[in-house]
């Protein structure tokens, strides 16, 4: 981390700090100059919106359709097979 105030990448965390949004605070102070100064780290999540999510759910739900029609099919299918022998 630059110190803002000579520029120096010589610095050090004296205290890091966790906020209440779940970032951190940290107080930094430059080896060079001994100026102090505070940095955040800011998290910030990727959510998807409500349509992408909406869509999401549709593909998943016509999938499992889908491989419960299957499975059912080869169930039949099988059922058929032992009848026939039997």
């Amino acid at each position: 981390m630059d110190c803002p105030k000579c520029k120096s990448r010589s610095t050090i965390v004296i205290e890091a700090r966790r906020d209440l949004a779940g970032g951190k605070r940290r107080r930094r102070e430059c080896q060079n100059c001994k100026y102090r100064f505070t940095t955040y780290e800011v998290y910030s999540h990727d959510l998807i919106d409500d349509d992408q999510f909406e869509k999401d759910i549709k593909k998943l739900t016509d999938s499992l359709e889908e491989t419960k029609h299957s499975i059912v099919n080869t169930i039949d299918n099988l059922l058929s097979n032992i009848k026939e022998k039997s």
